[in-house]
Formats: structure tokens, sequence, C-alpha cells
């Protein structure tokens, strides 16, 4: 998890630098990221299943991404 301050929290570039900046620095991958359907949100889906692709488990690939209505999440 993180928190950020800027200057926009709906440009899909700025949230996308957020995530890989926290997977990096607690050199860690989520098994699995639920977000909203937002357009925010787009390169964090792409991310997240592009770096699971490879993973043994359940939620490798395509499983590890969920989207939801967001007062589910």
């Amino acid at each position: 998890m993180w928190l950020e301050v800027g200057t926009t929290n709906k440009n899909p570039k700025v949230i996308a630098h957020y995530f890989l900046n926290t997977v990096e620095k607690y050199r860690c991958l989520p098994t699995i990221v639920r977000s909203d359907k937002g357009t925010e949100n787009v390169l964090i889906e792409s991310l997240q299943i592009c770096l699971r692709r490879e993973h043994d488990d359940k939620f490798d690939g395509e499983m590890s991404y969920i989207k939801g209505k967001s007062v589910h999440n």
C-alpha cells in the first residue's frame, strides 16, 4: 500500500508510477490487485498481469487483477 500526494489522481502514468515505486521499495508484488473500472487504473492492470504472468499459482497472469465497483474495493 502507498499514500502519495500529487497534482492528479486521474493520470494513469502517475498512478502506475506510484505502483511501481511501491513494488520496488518493498521488493514484492501483490498476488492480487483489485480496483474500480476507472481509466486511471489501466496501466496498473497491464503491469500487474504482465509481472505475474510467469508465476505458477492460481493467481498468475490475468487472474491477478480484479475489477469491481469502487464501493467494494
